[in-house]
């Protein structure tokens, strides 16, 4: 990767739907209802293909689908478009993994309190749901949305933080460019409130961060020129994208995350935020939850996470909604 990449973008790409899925977020109280992202639980079945697979999918899985899913649905991209010159970029928060799964294969996979290969490849597993392989791998969102979807073109994934929602754009916006898509599908979903990434944040930030929400977002990218030959509404436009990246010393320090939010004067500290809490889908999520603003606004997101990476970007308001 390049120490820094500064883009001012000649070709213009444009956000032309948004989707969400929060489960069982008890903040933005303030968020327009039509917005449709809250959720008491997650109605999946209406994006499957094949109703068992049901079976196979992970929280992450479902998120991620039902957000996808809502995206599409808006961005109306005919059979043809969406099967053949679609990409997915999507990022995947940390591995999800229950106390009780985690509890269950320690004991069966230990011989006097040591760790066992030959119990854990035999009455380890055996004592754990063999669908759980399929609900906690980080790749199967992409999966069950190009699966259900029907997408067909290329595709990135990468993990775990928000700082990697801007290698997924820059994926996209490159695949873009070069004609290689014609529209980018560009999503991340956070499984976040389960024992081990609990486990894991609790090492690495301080107790004000630790509320962390289960959410999945997405968002339709594509070149100004081809959106507007096909009669898209256009809601936002990227106007600047910035990423860089600094080895951290984690031997001698974690680096501390931040991440700002800014929509004009009408900016809500509370709402900003509940969207630090979303991990890598907060600034999906907050394009979705602001596409209402005036055409004078706009979207601005900077971020520095503590693998290293940081990004800026600004994402004007368009008024041909």
């Amino acid at each position: 990767m390049d120490p820094e990449i500064n883009t001012k973008l000649s070709d213009s790409l444009v956000v032309t739907a948004t989707g969400a899925c929060l489960l069982n977020h008890s903040g933005l109280h303030k968020v327009d209802a039509s917005l449709n992202c809250m959720d008491e639980r997650m109605e999946v079945k209406p994006w499957l293909k094949i109703q068992k697979s049901k079976k196979f999918m992970g929280k992450q899985d479902q998120l991620a689908l039902i957000a996808a899913g809502r995206c599409l649905q808006k961005a109306q991209l005919d059979e043809a478009l969406l099967q053949q010159r679609t990409g997915l970029y999507l990022v995947v928060g940390f591995i999800p993994f229950e106390r009780r799964e985690i509890q269950s294969l320690a004991e069966n996979s230990s011989v006097d309190g040591q760790f066992s290969m030959q119990r854990f490849s035999t009455d380890g597993l055996d004592a754990v749901n063999p669908l759980l392989t399929f609900r906690c791998l980080p790749n199967m969102p992409a999966y069950h949305i190009s699966a259900n979807f029907g997408i067909q073109g290329p595709y990135f994934v990468t993990y775990p933080d928000a700082g990697q929602f801007y290698l997924a754009i820059e994926q996209a916006k490159m695949a873009l460019l070069s004609n290689e898509i014609d529209v980018a599908l560009i999503g991340a979903v956070a499984d976040q409130n389960n024992f081990l990434v609990q486990h894991h944040l609790q090492r690495i930030l301080e107790p004000e961060q630790l509320t962390r929400s289960d959410s999945a977002g997405f968002i339709c990218l594509e070149r100004e020129n081809f959106a507007r030959d096909r009669g898209a509404n256009i809601v936002f436009k990227l106007t600047s994208l910035r990423y860089d990246y600094k080895a951290p010393n984690y031997l001698q320090q974690i680096p501390a995350s931040t991440e700002t939010f800014y929509w004009g004067p009408d900016t809500q500290l509370e709402l900003e935020r509940d969207l630090k809490s979303f991990g890598p889908s907060s600034l999906a999520i907050s394009l979705h939850l602001n596409q209402h603003l005036k055409s004078m606004f706009s979207v601005k997101h900077k971020l520095v996470s503590s693998s290293g990476l940081s990004g800026s970007s600004e994402w004007n308001v368009c008024d041909e909604l």
